[in-house]
């Protein structure tokens, strides 16, 4: 690995045996990696050190260490918590403990259990990269806007303290459908700033009344692709699109995702915008041009384009104006132009082939 952060620990008894325990995620979910004796080293004291045996390539500090105690044994006594629940699709749940749980509890798939008919899971897996979160498969699908519970008992933390019971969290299960998440604002030429940041974003809004895990979605902007993190989206919430050098300064106007690449990928004149889900289903989509700006004075500038009625997102060029926000929009909020902008007209035959 170029950069692996791992945490060990040493254990060494009054009889002369050694344990060397490891997290190699770097965190706290120590297992026993290998032991043995050495009593000529006769002690009554704590001390420690550190040696390291490297190539010529890997001199120069490029060994950092952290976070070290020398001294008696520290027992863990605190008995692990059932944290929460997450759904990322109809057949699948990712639940995650207050600490990392050992392999053969995490993995085993009678100590899970959901109601209403769907049972145990199928399968069980640990992350290997994160200790206290488990992934569930299950054969029979959730229903959508169904209540369910998952329940889990049993389950051991690496010191053996076993899970509080009864440990068992709601979930809800809800299939997305179109237009449920919208593109709600666009902010593709932030120069001059009128009073926001001097970045790019797009902002996301939430119709439900559900929270959606948008994670392994894509976004898509012209003809770059981007894939979503491990990320939700509040019920009726906002979440903010934009470049990481972006995050500190927006994130003071709601839930940002840092997931675009350049600081000018949306051009001034306009282009296509898509979110599509996981299994690459088109969820929203907006084709802006600088003549949305409408005739405001607004388009040479620090000024977002706002959707005026979320209800009515297929409207294009007559549903998105201007921002008249004093500070040039409303990133993590009620747009500024928000009202009632029905499409009151039928459609038409225009072609046939």
């Amino acid at each position: 690995a170029s950069s692996p952060e791992v945490r060990v620990k040493v254990i060494r008894y009054t009889s002369g045996l050694w344990k060397l325990f490891v997290d190699p995620t770097g965190g706290s979910g120590f297992e026993l990696q290998a032991s043995g004796t050495e009593s000529s080293m006769a002690v009554s004291s704590f001390y420690t050190g550190i040696l390291c045996k490297y190539t010529s390539s890997n001199d120069e500090g490029k060994f950092s260490f952290d976070d070290i105690y020398c001294g008696p044994v520290q027992v863990d006594s605190v008995r692990p918590q059932l944290l929460s629940v997450t759904v990322p699709d109809s057949t699948h749940l990712d639940i995650r403990f207050s600490e990392g749980i050992l392999a053969a509890d995490a993995s085993n798939a009678n100590l899970y259990s959901v109601d209403n008919g769907i049972g145990y899971p199928v399968s069980a897996t640990r992350d290997p990269m994160d200790y206290s979160l488990v992934h569930l498969s299950f054969s029979t699908p959730f229903q959508s806007e169904t209540d369910y519970h998952i329940s889990a008992s049993g389950h051991r933390d690496f010191a053996g303290n076993v899970l509080i019971s009864p440990a068992t969290l709601p979930f809800l299960w809800y299939q997305v459908k179109m237009f449920d998440i919208v593109i709600n604002e666009v902010m593709a030429d932030p120069s001059p700033a009128v009073g926001l940041p001097e970045y790019e974003y797009v902002e996301l809004y939430n119709r439900t009344a559900f929270n959606i895990s948008l994670t392994n979605w894509t976004f898509t902007c012209g003809t770059d692709v981007w894939l979503m993190p491990e990320q939700s989206i509040a019920a009726n919430g906002f979440l903010i699109l934009c470049h990481p050098s972006a995050e500190a300064s927006l994130g003071s106007f709601g839930s940002t995702v840092p997931i675009i690449s350049s600081t000018s990928s949306l051009t001034n004149i306009g282009t296509d915008l898509l979110l599509k889900n996981k299994d690459n289903a088109l969820i929203t989509f907006v084709s802006y041009d600088d003549s949305w700006y409408k005739p405001s004075g607004k388009s040479d500038g620090g000024w977002s384009l706002e959707q005026i009625d979320p209800a009515n997102p297929c409207e294009g060029y007559d549903n998105w104006t201007a921002s008249a926000s004093i500070s040039g929009g409303t990133p993590g909020s009620v747009n500024s132009v928000k009202r009632s902008n029905p499409d009151s007209e039928n459609p038409e035959l225009h072609h046939v082939s």
